[in-house]
């Protein structure tokens, strides 16, 4: 029986990367596709690693792929971050759409001669539609909630604070219905992206929810340097994020020995939020992600305030390093309830202030809950993603 060829198609990095990884391994793997790749031993890789630091490169690198497998384009990502330098308004020119659309037709040149096509949602229209004409199984990696229903929820935040809202996604919302509607297959990384889905009318027939794992090896418990009740949030500070709400409960809160951190970059429109709070808080622009496992384990309590995530890989990071985790209810991920964190409403100042108060006075519960936190996660390695991508892909592809 001939190996089914496999073409997978990313504008990205890191999670999606398993995605190829996974195909890989089943020896179904004839492409990955994707933006700019560090590839060590090649000319170009040497070149680059005089110039850019090697934590930022490794972030763009996964040791176990094969590099002849992989072609990359930098294209769409400096196209991205030149209008970002620029400061160009989305209004004009709206650079997620630019860098979706300009990735997704140069994609769709390596899609011939596939069995199946596996692309990222938002970025893989015209390669579909390539894939659709040869007669390959079409499968949509979704790592967004469904667009109608995220579009809502940005705009009524946008609305909230008075703002123009920039960055929801009318631009790319109706490619990304056709791309949902051309999709024989939807993978879900999330039960909040599956109900989601639903409540947008998809067929559940075409939705199967396989959860992304976390690295136990990288991300473990590590000793805590201090008595700090250090309060964690990593990720791009963004109104979607929800950290405007997050900054608000400490402000309230007011606890001795205590800290917020935050890590990640700010979005042009937060910059007036993040600075609108007068207690003192921490603001770390950029971590590399190998480092990130000592500012977890450093950490007393992780909060996730996002209004709506996929995954939230961050969450489960946190969650392996033995940290009790505040999450919303759109952004769960494995999160068990008063188990190994707590879940919340989005938006609900209160409730978020409330449960930090309470981690806070509670230490025996804090170390419980790490405890948890850490066991769960257990379940939710790579290798377990690996497992059910590989059942699933066999499973449709008749072998």
């Amino acid at each position: 029986m001939k190996t089914p060829q496999v073409v997978v198609a990313n504008a990205g990095k890191h999670i999606v990367y398993h995605t190829a990884l996974g195909v890989q391994r089943l020896g179904f793997l004839k492409q990955f596709v994707t933006t700019f790749y560090y590839k060590p031993c090649t000319l170009s890789g040497q070149l680059l690693s005089r110039f850019v630091p090697e934590a930022v490169l490794f972030n763009r690198y996964e040791p176990e792929l094969r590099s002849e497998l992989i072609t990359s384009n930098w294209l769409p990502e400096v196209l991205n971050r030149g209008l970002r330098a620029l400061q160009v308004p989305k209004k004009l020119i709206n650079r997620d759409w630019v860098y979706s659309v300009s990735f997704d037709y140069w994609a769709a040149r390596y899609v011939k001669g596939c069995d199946a096509f596996i692309g990222r949602g938002g970025c893989c229209l015209a390669s579909m539609r390539e894939a659709q004409r040869q007669g390959a199984v079409k499968i949509l990696n979704q790592l967004t909630m469904h667009p109608v229903v995220w579009n809502s929820i940005l705009k009524e935040e946008y609305q909230r604070y008075g703002k123009e809202n920039l960055n929801f996604l009318d631009a790319l919302e109706q490619r990304m219905v056709e791309e949902i509607a051309l999709a024989d297959w939807i993978l879900v990384p999330s039960e909040g992206v599956y109900n989601s889905f639903l409540s947008a009318s998809v067929s559940r027939e075409k939705l199967v929810l396989i959860p992304f794992g976390v690295s136990t090896d990288s991300f473990r418990p590590l000793p805590k340097q201090d008595d700090c009740f250090r309060i964690l949030y990593v990720g791009s500070l963004a109104l979607h994020k929800g950290v405007q709400y997050l900054l608000e409960a400490y402000q309230q809160l007011d606890i001795p020995n205590s800290e917020l951190v935050l890590i990640g970059y700010p979005e042009p429109e937060f910059l007036p939020i993040l600075k609108a709070y007068s207690r003192p808080y921490t603001h770390i622009p950029y971590i590399p992600h190998r480092r990130l496992a000592e500012y977890y384990s450093n950490a007393s309590v992780f909060v996730l305030p996002s209004l709506g995530e996929s995954w939230g890989a961050v969450c489960l990071e946190a969650m392996a390093c033995g940290k009790p985790v505040i999450v919303t209810a759109n952004s769960r991920s494995v999160v068990s309830d008063g188990e190994d964190g707590f879940v919340i409403p989005i938006r609900d100042v209160g409730a978020l202030t409330e449960t930090i108060r309470l981690v806070y006075e509670d230490s025996d519960l804090r170390s419980k809950m790490g405890q948890c936190a850490r066991k769960r996660v257990e379940a939710f390695t790579w290798e377990s993603y690996y497992h059910r991508l590989g059942m699933f892909l066999t499973q449709i592809l008749g072998l």
